[in-house]
């Protein structure tokens, strides 16, 4: 064609020869980890002596079982077509006989060729100094301890979901003067406390990675109560100044525990005599003069103050100024040295709140926050309670616990729904291809034996947008917020739920245009 430019005919010699002088390291891998290809940088950063770095198998090279799992965690996303590119800083302390330590930004990208999947990875130094290398290993030791805590919590909640749920249907069909009435409030009871054990221990484990929702922030301090009186001893006297209704706040409940747990461990830790610890949750509308002068940059004027004061030795000037900074003690104690108040500041700022620090030397010490209220209660909820809501639509569930699948596929039947159950993301994808015409809606587990719930509803998304879906789970650490935003914006419900709040919420779903 007149005009066409021709195209440099790059050999694979030459486009090697290219590669091997990239300044960034370079490895290919196969699907079983074997290097098939590494350039010049990556030999001189990953290799010390004369061998060859290819045909090494590249996990092999991971000394510690934490970055096995967090590089194999990787490399499954990306196979299942979760992430398309993903980069990750991380320590990797490699095997004897090469170099002891290795600190790097990680790049990862994947290709198939003659249907085989191969990794890539891009590799740049990072320079770490000595600090960032003992955060980064401890955010990892940290990070393998959520994940405990997270799949604890998953199974936890699925048994919760199990009790709770054949508990409030015993509930509903029986009366109150049935003898077997109390034995039944009782066991709902004793659930009750259970999931707020499952939320402390999620609490102590990594963050989860939940979707921000709206929150009445004295709704998360209730939830932990239990366990913040029990740290507090008999030398201790709690005052609470709480406003009801409170204006709702925009967060992730899980992290705002945090935020009470750090601020009252400090406090107490303040009053090793006894004093008084008060906890404020109020709504508070500013000025724009109120606002410049606190630093706080959301449009509102609409406000939630939390202040959580201690009457204990209260800190100096010096220690004030330095006290959000990570590793940080007033008290000089290398054993309370932690990420305590800079985890608080980071969750704050992440909601276009602002902390601050008020504390004078033996007179006790206050922090003060302030987080932007998106809108205002009006009234209270009140608990749900079991209601015949219900219909003859058709519900595909697809569960792979069998004891949480028949509990979904015997309350949904109860009130009159047409239920079919499938225990994995290939059962569900068969089933729907020749059913679903006859399909209303599908309620789906997160994590699946194969699969994502995610990747079911996305699939089938593509050819029926309209459909009506419900994602339901035991632990949100698994939820890929992140990738999944709009998919989970008003469709997912926390294990365990009462039932209640699951019919209410098919009924309105399927009731909506």
């Amino acid at each position: 064609m007149k005009g066409a430019r021709k195209q440099f005919p790059l050999k694979k010699e030459f486009m090697e020869k290219i590669i091997e002088f990239v300044p960034e390291a370079i490895l290919c891998l196969d699907e079983k980890g074997r290097i098939v290809f590494s350039n010049n940088l990556a030999r001189e950063l990953l290799w010390e002596g004369e061998a060859l770095l290819n045909q090494q198998n590249f996990f092999e090279l991971l000394q510690n079982t934490s970055d096995k799992e967090q590089f194999l965690r990787i490399v499954d996303d990306l196979k299942k077509g979760k992430l398309r590119e993903k980069t990750e800083t991380a320590v990797f302390q490699l095997r004897p006989g090469l170099k002891k330590e290795f600190n790097a930004q990680f790049k990862f990208s994947t290709f198939e060729a003659e249907k085989k999947f191969y990794l890539i990875l891009v590799i740049r130094p990072a320079n770490l100094d000595g600090e960032e290398i003992v955060n980064q290993l401890r955010d990892q030791h940290l990070a393998a301890l959520g994940r405990l805590a997270g799949n604890l919590a998953r199974d936890f909640n699925n048994i919760l979901t199990v009790i709770q749920g054949y508990a409030e249907l015993m509930n509903y069909q029986i009366k109150e003067r049935d003898s077997f009435f109390k034995q039944v409030e009782a066991i709902l009871k004793a659930t009750q406390y259970a999931e707020k054990l499952t939320n402390q221990l999620l609490t102590f484990g990594s963050p989860q990675q939940t979707a921000k929702q709206n929150v009445d922030l004295s709704k998360v301090y209730f939830k932990i109560k239990d366990l913040i009186t029990a740290l507090i001893n008999d030398q201790i006297e709690l005052r609470e100044e709480i406003d009801q209704p409170l204006w709702v706040i925009k967060g992730e409940p899980q992290k705002l525990q945090k935020v009470f747990l750090n601020l009252i461990i400090n406090a107490l830790e303040a009053m090793p005599d006894g004093g008084q610890l008060t906890i404020k949750i109020k709504n508070q509308k500013l000025s724009l003069q109120e606002k410049v002068k606190i630093g706080l940059t959301s449009e509102t004027q609409n406000f939630v103050l939390l202040q959580i004061s201690d009457t204990g030795k209260g800190m100096p000037e010096d220690a004030q100024k330095r006290v959000f900074e990570p590793y940080f003690s007033a008290d000089n104690d290398k054993q309370k040295k932690g990420l305590g108040l800079s985890e608080v500041y980071g969750i704050v700022k992440a909601m276009r709140g602002v902390i601050q620090l008020g504390s004078e030397l033996g007179k006790g010490t206050a922090f003060t926050i302030y987080f932007p209220a998106v809108e205002i209660l009006n009234k209270t909820e009140e608990t749900a309670k079991m209601e015949t809501k219900g219909g003859q639509e058709t519900i595909l569930v697809v569960e792979d616990v069998p004891e949480v699948q028949l509990l979904l596929v015997e309350l949904l039947q109860t009130v009159g729904y047409r239920v079919i159950g499938k225990s994995n993301f290939q059962e569900a994808m068969d089933y729907y291809e020749k059913h679903a015409e006859e399909i209303d809606m599908i309620i789906s587990d997160v994590v699946l034996p194969d699969n994502y719930g995610t990747e079911l509803i996305s699939e089938i998304l593509k050819e029926r947008p309209n459909l009506k879906y419900l994602l339901i789970s035991g632990y949100a650490e698994q939820l890929d917020i992140e990738q999944n935003q709009s998919l989970f914006k008003g469709h997912f419900l926390q294990k365990p739920f009462q039932p209640a709040v699951l019919l209410n919420m098919v009924r309105e779903m399927l009731d909506k245009e």
